[in-house]
């Protein structure tokens, strides 16, 4: 299962996405009754504030202060975001966990693709006899696993 991010956590660097979702879903876990609205809005009010004890110790918090400035132009997005969180936190533990490991592994596969193969990687696809490009570690995991189940 290859999830795409939500269109908000799309436009956050994937290193960032489980961070800057923690912000909704532990607000979510203070007030579980809320509505998206008002959880889209506790979630700007305590990235503020957490902006505001940043600039006053002298320290940039990157992702809440990003996040904040997302939410603060894109409403649209952080609300329907607020949504997807409460249905996800609807949902029973077992899906709730299938939905959490697609989420980490889109994540997994879209960090790889901003990497160049490994040498290790190369060497392998090298005996196996390919001769093509290996723009990153995730295209050469995928070849390595068509030579693994002989379909390439």
């Amino acid at each position: 299962m290859n999830e795409a991010p939500h269109p908000l956590m799309a436009l956050i660097h994937w290193r960032n996405r489980g961070a800057s979702a923690n912000y909704f879903f532990r607000a979510l876990r203070d007030e579980p009754e809320t509505d998206a609205t008002n959880l889209y809005w506790t979630v700007v009010e305590r990235l503020a504030s957490r902006v505001s004890e940043a600039d006053l110790r002298g320290r940039d918090d990157y992702t809440a202060r990003y996040l904040y400035q997302l939410l603060s132009t894109r409403r649209d997005l952080g609300i329907d975001f607020a949504r997807t969180c409460i249905a996800r936190e609807a949902l029973p533990p077992e899906a709730r966990a299938e939905q959490k490991a697609a989420v980490a592994d889109a994540g997994r596969r879209s960090a790889m693709a901003e990497k160049p193969a490994t040498l290790r990687q190369i060497a392998y696809l090298r005996e196996m006899g390919f001769q093509g490009e290996i723009p990153n570690r995730l295209e050469a995991s995928n070849l390595i696993d068509r030579f693994r189940r002989g379909t390439s």
